[in-house]
């Protein structure tokens, strides 16, 4: 400090990014329908998130699909020391550092996977549209994006399960959903589809339901905020139930607004001033917490922030478990519904996949033959 002559040190921690760019994936569903198109997007930007340059989005991204139609449930358990995972391969290894793994390829030959390269523009924006056809076999899925030097990859290993190897999945348009504002919805399947079947649960209710067409418009209103649960199904001829479902976020969500007036801009101490609360819903619990702005400086625990009523908000929507990460998990028509905090009572064939290694499954060669059941009421 030049009047004082007074010297102070400090130390902050600098983080040298490797990549130039990030590569991120985005709106993909983590469930697989063969003979159905998966469709994702990648987006691109500079590595502190800014929009790309001029120059960069004359650039192209590369795309590696690789479709395999095994996955982890396709070996059987006699051949699961086979496929150990192996270590390195290096001879410097360090021994105090455990060691790392690399899990054994997939089959090659006739059974090896299909591989398919894409080369696709980036729009100004950097989202970069993907739409694959997948295969009617198809259980395991890895796309690796390439832009220049920097790479991102997805791999999706979660198949849904049906008996009849019938799916539906629903699509919607990737435009922020409002309340008022029509949403348009369209359901895929690989079987001849004339109507399906709708329930809309938030906060716990079920808000709207119904049936329509394969392609339909709903209007969401104010129940449905902050997020709403849809699933959509229907019941083959033979009494099997095929469903999908989708969280679709509300960007208009409260409907009580609270502004606040005070009868002057600046007081003395002592001075008595007037605090004036308006709401536009009658009979609202109105709570007032006067503080000292100071407290400002401090971490604001215990404020009533929009963030911290539509976390909550949120919790009721769908059936919060606690998953490990890189969990292997599948897809069946009753965990679909139970992930949207629905209970069903039905004596149509509703299945669900009975696997008690949850989450090391067991290794089986050649078609799925998980356990199922008809769940009745």
């Amino acid at each position: 400090e030049s009047l004082t002559g007074l010297k102070y040190n400090t130390t902050t921690e600098v983080t040298v990014v490797r990549n130039k760019f990030r590569l991120t994936f985005q709106e993909y569903s983590s469930t697989l329908k063969p003979s159905l198109n998966f469709s994702t997007q990648l987006k691109v930007c500079s590595y502190d998130m800014k929009p790309l340059t001029p120059a960069s989005q004359k650039q192209s991204v590369t795309l590696t699909v690789t479709q395999h139609k095994y996955s982890p449930w396709s070996w059987r358990q006699d051949v699961w020391d086979q496929l150990q995972p192996r270590g390195p391969n290096s001879s410097h290894v360090d021994p105090t550092k455990p060691a790392r793994v690399y899990p054994r390829p997939l089959p090659g030959g006739k059974d090896g996977p299909v591989v398919k390269t894409l080369t696709l523009p980036v729009p100004a924006s950097g989202v970069v549209p993907i739409h694959i056809q997948l295969s009617d076999d198809v259980a395991t899925l890895h796309i690796e994006a390439r832009f220049q030097d920097n790479t991102a990859s997805l791999a999706l290993y979660g198949s849904y399960f049906s008996p009849s190897k019938s799916y539906i999945q629903i699509r919607r348009d990737h435009s922020p959903t409002q309340v008022g504002v029509p949403l348009r919805l369209t359901a895929q399947s690989n079987f001849p589809l004339t109507e399906v079947h709708y329930l809309v649960m938030s906060k716990g209710q079920v808000v709207a339901a119904g049936k329509r067409s394969a392609s339909f418009t709903l209007t969401p209103d104010e129940s449905w905020a902050p997020q709403a649960c849809l699933v959509v199904y229907t019941v083959l001829t033979n009494g099997e139930i095929v469903n999908d479902a989708m969280l679709i976020p509300i960007a208009q969500v409260l409907r009580n607004n609270v502004s606040l007036s005070w009868s002057q801009a600046s007081a003395k101490p002592g001075e008595a001033v007037t605090l004036g609360v308006s709401v536009t819903e009658p009979e609202s619990l109105v709570g007032i917490l006067v503080v000292d702005q100071a407290t400002k400086w401090l971490k604001q625990e215990n404020d009533i922030t929009l963030e911290a009523v539509l976390d909550e908000l949120t919790k009721y929507n769908t059936d919060k478990v606690s998953i490990p990460e890189r969990t292997i998990m599948r897809s069946d028509p009753y965990s679909v519904f139970k992930a949207c905090n629905l209970m069903v009572l039905t004596d149509a064939l509703l299945v669900e996949v009975k696997d008690d290694m949850q989450y090391i499954p067991m290794f089986r060669e050649g078609p799925s033959t998980f356990q199922y059941e008809e769940v009745a009421g």
